[in-house]
């Protein structure tokens, strides 16, 4: 049975001023087969199914089932371009938890230049596997040289200034997030989490309501389009933010919602510094 984040990201009775989005959960299946189409579009469905459990299974760090959905979807792929890159980064991810960064990228190389009709996209995607492996300065720099090749998109500038916020340049992200937040719809809840991350970093008492809105967009935002590790990411700032300013209860409380999910993806240094603050859920130790 898949696991769910089943738990309220807030419980409203622990902090009764603070909006309290409605729980959690990851990716239901979808439950009605398309009508029109006929076995073509049942066909379709099916891989679309696949994909979404892919998605949570590695969202909630089941390696293995990863690895087999993806073996799985691979028949898929002849009608859905750029599934194999999604399934090679997903698969390199992984195997950079437990190898050298370069060896999971090197597996990843030949996609370079099948997408140079599509600049930026190939490093857009490399940094999450940085992320995987736990090299924040390789994300940044992904991302930067992503940017870089297609400056003119909005989505590029704002994924580089959240990485800037979370682990890099400060005065960089401030340049880079500019006016994002009045770019397309689609990514407000990412422009509000590098905000109030900023806000955090800089110790500014707006950064839990600003970080709350940020949660609250992207709680909205996953259940479509499956952003849960950022999710779990951002309403872990988040926590940090309410412990910062006195409301531990609630921040335990927010960590243990995403819990499922940000045990996989936090990096070490997070989670030691969760664990100094006591905000760990009880007897989890954190990964060496």
């Amino acid at each position: 049975m898949d696991k769910a984040l089943s738990a309220p990201l807030l419980d409203a009775a622990d902090e009764p001023g603070l909006a309290a989005p409605a729980p959690l959960r990851l990716a239901p299946d979808l439950h009605a087969p398309p009508t029109p189409g006929g076995v073509l579009a049942a066909w379709l469905f099916a891989a679309a199914q696949r994909h979404r459990r892919l998605l949570r299974h590695h969202a909630l760090g089941d390696w293995e089932r990863v690895r087999v959905l993806a073996k799985a979807l691979r028949r898929h792929s002849a009608r859905r371009p750029g599934l194999d890159f999604d399934l090679d980064v997903h698969l390199a991810g992984i195997y950079a938890r437990d190898h050298a960064p370069s060896d999971a990228l090197a597996r990843l190389a030949p996609w370079r230049a099948r997408l140079r009709r599509r600049p930026g996209a190939f490093d857009a995607a490399v940094a999450s596997v940085h992320l995987m492996a736990g090299d924040t300065a390789g994300h940044v720099a992904a991302l930067a040289r992503a940017q870089q090749q297609a400056p003119q998109d909005a989505s590029r500038r704002l994924e580089l200034a959240l990485a800037e916020a979370r682990f890099g340049d400060l005065d960089r992200a401030e340049a880079l997030l500019g006016d994002a937040v009045a770019g397309p719809a689609a990514l407000h809840g990412r422009a509000a989490w590098a905000r109030g991350l900023l806000q955090l970093r800089h110790g500014r008492a707006e950064a839990p309501a600003t970080l709350d809105g940020a949660v609250i967009r992207l709680a909205a935002e996953a259940a479509a389009h499956e952003a849960w590790i950022a999710l779990a990411a951002c309403a872990c700032d988040h926590a940090i933010a309410l412990h910062q300013a006195g409301r531990s209860r609630a921040a335990r409380s927010r960590i243990a919602a995403v819990w499922p999910v940000l045990e996989h993806h936090a990096t070490v240094p997070l989670l030691r510094m969760l664990e100094a603050d006591g905000l760990l859920p009880a007897r989890t130790p954190p990964k060496t």
